[in-house]
């Protein structure tokens, strides 16, 4: 029986290359990923109903959680590759053994505070290749 994925088994690691050592990102609370793939429109006149092809696909991630600009805490690359528009790899953890793995770009880091003085931090991806999905078991 499968044991359902859990919050607490979640993670974001980065690299700078496909085989490259990945880095975990630290204090990551939540991610999210879109996968998506065009629809396109491939009726012929006369016909009396829409048929449709599958077009182009993309994929976009968002992850969150507190600041920490220690270098080992991985968030510090982030801005310096966002700044130099340097493409990482990015894995989405759903546990140690299966993760949404894909090429991207951080398109935007967004930084706050709420009024309890507790920091938050957030960042796009826009990915630049397949998203694929590895699995352990």
């Amino acid at each position: 029986m499968a044991i359902p994925y859990s919050g607490a088994q979640g993670k974001v690691s980065t690299c700078p290359t496909e085989t490259g050592t990945a880095t975990n990102i630290a204090h990551i609370s939540n991610w999210s990923v879109e996968d998506n793939t065009e629809v396109q429109d491939a009726a012929y006149f006369l016909e009396d109903y829409k048929e449709a092809a599958p077009g182009v696909s993309e994929w976009s991630g968002k992850f969150d959680g507190t600041p920490d600009n220690a270098a080992s805490a991985g968030q510090k690359a982030l801005k310096t590759a966002k700044d130099a528009g340097m493409m990482q790899w990015f894995s989405f953890h759903l546990n140690d053994d299966d993760f949404l793995e894909g090429p991207g770009y951080i398109t935007g880091i967004s930084t706050g505070s709420d009024r309890n003085g507790i920091p938050t931090v957030s960042y796009s991806v826009k990915g630049a290749g397949p998203l694929k999905l590895v699995t352990g078991g």
